[in-house]
C-alpha cells in the first residue's frame, strides 16, 4: 500500500470517528447547552421523522400539485439532505442566537438562557433552516422553481414538523 493510499484510508478513519461523534453526541454531555441543541435531540426521534414526512410529503401533493411517486421521491431527499444539515446548523443557529441577540437581551430583562423567547426564537430558526435546506434542494437538485406561495406552505410544513419535536420537548419532563 503506498502512501498516497494510506492517507485516504486515514481520512476516511477521521471522517467516520467525526460522524460518530456528531451522531452520538449528547446535551447531557455538554458543557453548555441551548434551546437548539434539546430540540435538535427530538427532531431524530423516529416517529417525529415520521411524522414530518407524511407531513410534508401531503404539503408536497397539495401545495405543489406534484405526482404521487415525484412527491415521494422529493420528500425524502429533501429530508434526508435536511436532517444531515440540520444536525450542525440548527444547533449552530442556536449558538448564533445566544451570542448576538442573547447577549444583549438576557441582561436588559434579566433571564437566562431557556426562556419563552429563546424558545421561540429557536423554535423560528429551525424552521427557516429547514426551509432553506428543503427548498435549495427542490430547486437545486430536482430543477423546479419555487414560487413565493410554495415557500410559504414547504414553511408552513416545516412549522408543523418542528411543532411535533416541541411538542415532544414539553412532554417528555427530563428533555
Amino acid at each position: 500500500m503506498g502512501r498516497g493510499e494510506t492517507l485516504k484510508k486515514m481520512n476516511i478513519y477521521k471522517l467516520a470517528i467525526l460522524f460518530l461523534l456528531v451522531f452520538q453526541a449528547s446535551p447531557a454531555f455538554a458543557d453548555v447547552v441551548w434551546p437548539a441543541m434539546f430540540l435538535e435531540m427530538k427532531m431524530l426521534i423516529w416517529w417525529v421523522i415520521a411524522f414530518g414526512l407524511i407531513i410534508e410529503y401531503v404539503f408536497l401533493r397539495i401545495f405543489f400539485k406534484m405526482r404521487i411517486l415525484e412527491g415521494i421521491k422529493i420528500c425524502i431527499v429533501m429530508n434526508f439532505i435536511s436532517t444531515l444539515l440540520g444536525i450542525i446548523l440548527i444547533p449552530l443557529s442556536g449558538i448564533a442566537w445566544e451570542i448576538v441577540p442573547g447577549m444583549i437581551i438576557y441582561p436588559i430583562f434579566n433571564m437566562g438562557t431557556f426562556n419563552p423567547l429563546t424558545w421561540s426564537a429557536t423554535f423560528i430558526l429551525a424552521v427557516l433552516v429547514n426551509l432553506k435546506v428543503e427548498s435549495w434542494t427542490i430547486i437545486k437538485i430536482f430543477k423546479r422553481k419555487m414560487q413565493k406561495r410554495e415557500y410559504f406552505f414547504l414553511a408552513l410544513a416545516n412549522a408543523f414538523s418542528v411543532g411535533i419535536a416541541y411538542y415532544c420537548l414539553f412532554i417528555d419532563n427530563h428533555f
